[in-house]
């Protein structure tokens, strides 16, 4: 028995978190809508969501952000390199007094040596983000219930809930509100 139990455990250490628990995350759910909704005796379950785990990503790390800031940065200083030797050309056209190709040269130097600088960072980047392991930030399911609501009304409900590491609730959002606010912004984004 002692035997089981350690291969268990050292198992669970080698290969990382066990999967989260959706039994647990349901009676949480439950739970936190009893104490909250108008009328707990009214709550009907219908269906629950997939307990699925959000993880960090890459491009959110500071890492991540830092680079693709200063990528960005370069490129930014790079177009603004080629306007200014756009504009000195054709100044340089019109005065023959000083020696444009000299500063046209040392401009173009300056665009290829960022050009140079993205490219290592954009290399580095591509390391890290490959060595980079993802940290949990939380749990998150859905889940559809019947419940009255002030009026006495039975209601159809769908609630996104987000959960910590301990399954503690930290967050909920209506479902439909979300949707709602999802085709609102479409519609304004199909009339630009």
């Amino acid at each position: 028995m002692k035997f089981l139990l350690i291969t268990l455990f050292s198992t669970t250490v080698a290969f990382g978190q066990i999967k989260p628990n959706a039994s647990i995350a349901h009676n949480k759910v439950e739970k936190y809508l009893k104490q909250t909704l108008n009328n707990p005796q009214s709550y009907n379950s219908l269906s629950w969501g997939r307990l699925a785990t959000i993880k960090t990503d890459y491009s959110k790390s500071v890492s991540g952000t830092s680079i693709s800031e200063q990528v960005e940065s370069l490129q930014s200083a790079n177009q603004s390199l080629e306007t200014k030797v756009n504009s000195l050309t054709e100044k340089f056209e019109q005065s023959s007094a000083f020696n444009r190709d000299s500063i046209v040269n040392v401009t173009k130097m300056q665009i290829h040596a960022n050009v140079a600088s993205i490219d290592s960072l954009t290399t580095i980047s591509a390391r890290l983000r490959k060595a980079y392991t993802s940290k949990f930030e939380y749990y998150y399911i859905e889940h559809t219930f019947r419940a009255k609501n002030a009026y006495n009304a039975r209601q159809l409900k769908t609630y996104i809930f987000i959960l910590d590491r301990n399954y503690n609730i930290i967050g909920t959002e209506d479902k439909d509100k979300q949707d709602s606010r999802y085709n609102e912004l479409l519609r304004e984004l199909s009339s630009l």
